[in-house]
């Protein structure tokens, strides 16, 4: 098995930190997905290219490996595959470690590339922001590319403002995590709880509602 060495020595989100407030205070719907799923297998990838949808943006840790893992979790092991077959090169990650000014020499974008056969975008300023490397990858709009993560503050919240369609994942495990990024996920997950129950609801996004029943199981058979 294989595995990027632990981030501790990753730096400081500072984009993070910087919209924290905005997002908290002033912009609540960006924290809230448009979907919600146990996995990146529980949505139909040939659905959302029937909805127009060009591309597709994963997290890495805890939305396809485990966490610093370059080996696909088994659980949507499969559910790649047929998102590469769907979408072919039209798929990267997005990661605030590999592909960043954190990764010397790109070694561990490179690594990733090689042993999971996906590409990883290069970008100098992390989740939410980074829009621009996305957009250069994939040569389209914001709008037209779907985001896979495990966390709010950046995955979902990076998507939303740009326009994407947003899928919150539940991570794979805690166990080898950096303990920062648990306790700040677990306090996400209270924030979303508490939003959803007050009658929060996604931003707009121009193929949301042509999506609604993605998850439904009967149309996932």
């Amino acid at each position: 098995m294989f595995f990027i060495p632990s981030t501790m020595s990753q730096s400081i989100n500072l984009p993070a930190i910087v919209y924290y407030p905005v997002a908290r205070f002033f912009r609540p719907q960006m924290m809230i997905p448009h979907f919600l799923a146990k996995d990146i297998g529980c949505i139909n990838p040939a659905a959302l290219k029937d909805a127009g949808f060009q591309g597709v943006v994963f997290d890495k840790d805890n939305t396809l490996t485990n966490p610093y893992s370059l080996e696909l979790h088994p659980d949507v092991a499969k559910a790649f595959i047929d998102y590469k077959r769907v979408f072919g090169e039209n798929l990267a990650i997005m990661s605030n470690d590999a592909g960043t000014n954190d990764d010397r020499g790109q070694k561990k974008a490179v690594s990733i590339e090689s042993l999971m056969d996906i590409n990883v975008i290069r970008h100098k300023l992390k989740k939410p922001f980074g829009i621009r490397g996305v957009t250069d990858y994939f040569g389209c709009e914001p709008k037209r590319l779907v985001v896979f993560g495990d966390r709010l503050f950046t995955d979902i919240v990076f998507g939303n403002r740009y326009g994407m369609l947003t899928i919150l994942v539940d991570p794979f495990t805690e166990v080898g995590d950096n303990p920062r990024a648990v306790s700040i996920r677990r306090g996400e997950r209270q924030l979303l709880d508490k939003l959803l129950e007050g009658g929060g609801t996604p931003p707009y996004q121009k193929s949301y509602l042509t999506t609604r029943s993605l998850l439904d199981k009967k149309e996932l058979k």
